[in-house]
């Protein structure tokens, strides 16, 4: 193989190198800029639907204060009467439900024993809001379990005679009754996930399936593809400590047309790239020619000669180089 040859497919290689990387620098400065827009989206939808949940804390502490001055209701409790005492919260509990700001309801002993419940009473032990509380005597407040295994925002608080610590009350609004709500203030979608399944979701929402194997890596979000959409999905758990899927919340904000745009871009960008360097990689080959060429000529010009065999005139005479 000649030198010139040599030498020409070894800045062909180097320049096919240098472009490689340059494309692949694009596409990763690309990527990135694209997962730090992504994530900003997703966790201000995340601090927006939180904020939503916990939006409703005033009107908690105003309706705990109703419960506690129920001095009928604490003179049941204390005198173990349950149907007086059920009778006594059951119409404060329909008050605050067709408000709107609550969605369940419990009242428990001194014994952190569970006396009525509304509409269903609480399994196990008592919430850690309550059990805090009747040991505190102080408020609590807080995301908890509900029955039936929802979660919701709940306000607890201590219920006395006179000074007499007798019991506590807890009242709690179920996340999946704010879906709406909170798919309203994030401009999007939401769904609630309970357990590893779907518990329930806003119209809109993506598909549980499709959700599940988008933020199946160890992101916290991500964009969905459903059909023709695209959403950016983020995954906001609403109990500490809970594995991920034991209790989330998963908020949808429309990303369509955005994503088109950002495609769009990155493809434009990549086409630039491309563009230059095929340009740069073709005038360099280009001037390679026109300088090695003279040479390569005489060289081809010279061997004939040694071998004996007539040669005609070299077209090149005089260069200010020295070929």
């Amino acid at each position: 193989m000649k030198l010139s040859t040599r030498v020409v497919i070894g800045v062909m290689a180097m320049t096919a190198a240098i472009s490689v990387g340059f494309v692949i620098s694009g596409i990763l400065i690309a990527e990135r800029t694209e997962r730090e827009y992504l994530s900003l989206t997703a966790h201000s939808k995340e601090a927006a639907a939180l904020s939503t949940i916990r939006s409703g804390e005033e009107a908690f502490k105003r309706h705990a204060r109703t419960v506690a001055r129920e001095r009928d209701a604490i003179a049941a409790l204390v005198a173990g009467d349950l149907d007086a005492l059920r009778d006594n919260m059951a119409s404060t509990f329909n008050r605050l439900v067709a408000a709107g700001d609550v969605s369940h309801m419990a009242v428990y002993g001194a014994d952190g024993v569970q006396a009525v419940g509304f509409p269903d009473k609480w399994t196990g032990d008592a919430p850690a809001l309550v059990a805090s509380t009747l040991a505190e005597g102080t408020t609590s407040i807080g995301m908890t379990r509900l029955p039936g295994g929802g979660v919701g925002y709940a306000y607890a608080v201590p219920l006395l005679k006179g000074r007499e610590k007798v019991g506590a009350a807890i009242i709690a609004l179920g996340v999946g009754a704010q879906l709406q709500t909170i798919a309203d203030v994030i401009g999007g979608d939401a769904a609630l996930v309970l357990k590893g399944a779907e518990s329930t979701r806003t119209e809109n929402a993506p598909s549980f399936a499709q959700v599940t194997a988008g933020l199946a890596g160890p992101d916290d979000f991500g964009l969905i593809h459903e059909g023709d959409r695209t959403f950016v999905a983020v995954r906001a758990p609403l109990l500490d400590g809970a594995a991920a899927g034991d209790a989330d919340l998963l908020l949808f904000s429309d990303f369509t047309r955005q994503n088109a745009a950002i495609t769009a871009r990155t493809l434009t960008y990549l086409g630039a790239i491309i563009f230059i360097t095929a340009s740069l990689v073709g005038g360099f080959l280009l001037w390679l020619r026109r300088e090695i060429g003279p040479l390569s000529t005489m060289t081809g010009s010279l061997a004939a000669l040694s071998r004996g065999e007539p040669v005609a005139d070299i077209s090149v005479t005089s260069r200010a180089d020295e070929i």
